[in-house]
């Protein structure tokens, strides 16, 4: 348990920062194209973001928060895997997909 925001290193307030500022950008990116986003994943070596909503799967550049590729329609569900290179997507009960990413 944390007690004070000084027990904190600086490195780590940063990198936390960096993922909530990605994060924002990509739902940000889905509410003003008025859909829902779903869920939104860091690829395990920063290189990836996903965002699955409504309307379909992409994947975000994080350091520029511009959107690199759309993979395919309405997921609610993704996972990357360990080496980043694979990305599982599932719509609701649906059938599991796998990406290369």
């Amino acid at each position: 348990m944390i007690r004070s925001l000084h027990s904190i290193s600086p490195a780590l307030i940063g990198a936390m920062l960096v993922l909530l500022t990605i994060y924002y950008q990509a739902v940000y990116q889905g509410v003003r194209a008025h859909e829902t986003v779903f869920a939104v994943q860091l690829s395990p070596d920063r290189s990836l973001l996903a965002r699955a909503s409504a309307r379909d799967l992409s994947l975000f550049d994080p350091r520029e928060g511009r959107l690199q590729r759309v993979l395919g329609g309405m997921a609610s569900r993704i996972a990357f895997s360990r080496d980043s290179t694979l990305l599982a997507s599932s719509p609701w009960g649906g059938v599991v997909q796998i990406w290369e990413t």
